[in-house]
């Protein structure tokens, strides 16, 4: 398709392409023109989510969204689309043209395909994108404040966030492994992040090459930056976990929304017993410096570059781990830290304020583990690596109980222990595997149970005793075709009925009431848990500990269908024949996942068919 528009004089050509699962490679000469087509393909990948996105952005959920007065409310609170007004004010001319370039391709793409738009559509305005942007990363930026109000027993509004309206923790996966790891002598990067399927947490996975700019990742959709990327020499991965960002402050009550505190606006989240309790963050007031520092991200070429980056402190508070092609690899746990005038989580008085920001050298920083790999999947960042201590940090920086160790963690350290002259495939393999970790570990007590009880056991009728073998030889893998996944599944759920959480090893006989009282349907795990109508794997669940048992590639189901877990997967390697890479982006590609797939992912033109192209008048583009 090729379309001309308004004066061919100066016109620009964009040429837009697709592989075989609609992963857009867009072609341009410069900046600009990329955006518009990045706008353009975000547009065509689905008009309705996209729009809803902006409507959330400004305040404006229809009436039947789920939670939409809350939503709305929110929004409001943190007054997201003046902030990203000032925000687009703020950013240089240059950057403010990406904006309005990316607009253009929507209202491009709506105005060629009218009678898909919805009805009532929101205005467009270049702000937009920086609004998602804001209201998707808002919930990093105060999660340690909304904390400290739980922990109080404050009521909290029911959607302090977007995120924190869901029914799941966040958490992600992230892996770097040095080329003497491997077995060509790559480099290789990891990033899951786990968050919720689709809107308002939707991925777009898409590459850009635009004049010097060329770039390849996941942006949330209806934004205009990756959060998650990289180019041919340099990649990232970002895990959730960080230092302390926010506080809650306690001031005196006041009918007033928001208060200033540290010179900035903190919304009141609760008030009880004549006071009122606010929300100071510096990032209400980082939106540009985190724009300017996304675009500064896609364009590092090496981790001593990136590092440079990580000065401007305006990335969510995070765990960062980054790689590049001369083999480096970074992990940075990032943000934008107050000074405070005594460190820890609790409630703060207006007399406690800030004294600046910790230096980047007062973050967490490891460069090149002499373990040649790096780790983390929400833990504790003293485990990133072996050898890795971290105790001279303040505790703000840290911000987590040292050496914690979730199962995903102890799995990547369990395969890293082992992993050397590592082939991509196995380390594809590994991103995609369905393991709950702890399974010898449970299988060991069950066995132990039952050789201290054999009388109990003797006198079992043959069909449980048969139950108790099943459990005993799982191979621990939540895979769709495996009806022991499913019994194993509902052997934890009968523990936790019966003893509670907070449990971390049942006495013996709870452990055998558990064999005895299941109940066995005889359905595969796929037949009772699903994603997009096909059966599904590789779900967590709670264990007497309290903790969730978590296969690497997570999924978490509600009423037996995924709504979240793995839906950006990327796997990076830069080798000898330049960078590759591999995605799985979920639910897209649900039916791969069901076989544990991962998918090469398109860099070079040459990779995809031309689907679309425009000749654009430069004044189109901005």
């Amino acid at each position: 398709m090729s379309v001309q528009i308004g004066e061919v004089m100066g016109a620009t050509t964009v040429i837009v392409r697709r592989d075989e699962r609609g992963t857009p490679i867009i072609e341009a000469p410069h900046e600009t023109a990329g955006a518009f087509g990045l706008g353009w393909t975000q547009a065509d990948a689905g008009i309705a989510d996209l729009l809803d996105q902006y409507r959330l952005v400004r305040a404006e959920l229809p009436d039947a969204a789920p939670d939409a007065a809350d939503r709305n409310a929110n929004q409001r609170r943190w007054n997201v689309l003046e902030s990203a007004r000032q925000a687009y004010d703020e950013l240089p001319e240059d950057r403010r043209a990406w904006y309005r370039a990316f607009i253009a391709g929507i209202r491009r793409w709506m105005a060629d395909h009218p009678d898909a738009v919805p009805a009532d559509p929101p205005p467009l305005e270049p702000a937009l994108p920086i609004g998602v942007d804001i209201t998707l990363m808002l919930y990093w930026g105060i999660a340690d404040a909304i904390a400290v109000a739980v922990a109080e027993g404050l009521d909290v509004p029911p959607v302090p966030s977007e995120l924190h309206r869901t029914p799941m923790l966040p958490g992600s996966n992230a892996w770097a492994i040095r080329p003497w790891r491997t077995a060509d002598g790559s480099t290789v990067l990891v990033s899951d992040p786990h968050l919720p399927f689709g809107a308002p947490f939707g991925l777009f996975e898409a590459t850009v090459h635009a004049g010097e700019l060329s770039f390849t990742g996941f942006c949330f959709l209806g934004a205009a930056v990756p959060a998650l990327g990289g180019n041919a020499t340099l990649a990232w991965a970002v895990t959730t976990g960080g230092p302390r960002a926010s506080d809650l402050y306690r001031v005196p009550d006041t009918s007033e929304a928001a208060v200033a505190i540290n010179g900035l606006r903190s919304p009141i989240v609760s008030r009880r017993d004549g006071w009122a309790f606010a929300v100071c963050t510096p990032y209400a007031a980082l939106a540009a410096e985190t724009e300017l520092q996304l675009f500064e991200m896609v364009r590092a070429v090496s981790v001593a570059e990136f590092e440079r980056v990580l000065q401007r402190r305006a990335f969510p508070p995070q765990n960062l781990i980054v790689a590049d092609s001369a083999g480096d690899v970074l992990y940075a746990r990032t943000g934008r830290v107050p000074r405070r005038p005594e460190p820890g989580a609790r409630v703060r008085e207006l007399d406690e304020k800030w004294d600046g920001f910790l230096d980047v050298d007062e973050l967490i920083t490891v460069r090149n583990p002499a373990a040649g790999f790096l780790q983390n999947c929400n833990d504790a960042p003293d485990t990133v690596s072996s050898g890795v201590d971290l105790r001279a940090f303040s505790e703000d920086a840290f911000n987590d109980m040292p050496g914690r160790l979730g199962s995903r963690g102890r799995r990547s350290l369990d395969l890293f222990a082992r992993g050397y002259a590592l082939t991509v495939d196995e380390i594809i393999e590994w991103t995609a595997e369905a393991l709950w970790p702890a399974t010898p570990a449970w299988q060991s007590a069950l066995a132990d149970a039952a050789a201290r009880h054999p009388e109990r056991v003797a006198a079992w009728p043959r069909p449980i005793r048969s139950r108790l073998r099943r459990l005993l030889h799982f191979d621990g893998r939540a895979v769709a075709d495996s009806r022991d996944a499913l019994l194993w599944l509902r052997w934890h759920e009968t523990l936790v009925t019966a003893v509670g959480t907070g449990v971390p090893q049942p006495e013996a006989a709870a452990l055998l009431d558990a064999v005895e009282r299941l109940a066995d349907s005889g359905d595969r795990y796929g037949d009772l848990h699903t994603m997009t109508g096909l059966p599904g794997r590789a779900g967590a669940f709670m264990t007497t500990a309290g903790e969730l048992e978590v296969p690497l590639r997570a999924t978490y189901y509600r009423g037996g269908e995924a709504y979240a877990g793995g839906p950006a997967l990327r796997v990076v390697a830069f080798g000898s024949d330049g960078m590759r890479g591999w995605s799985a982006s979920l639910p897209r590609d649900a039916e791969a996942f069901v076989t544990g797939t991962v998918h090469r992912t398109p860099w070079s033109a040459a990779d995809a068919p031309v689907v679309a192209e425009f000749d654009l008048a430069l004044a189109e583009v901005g």
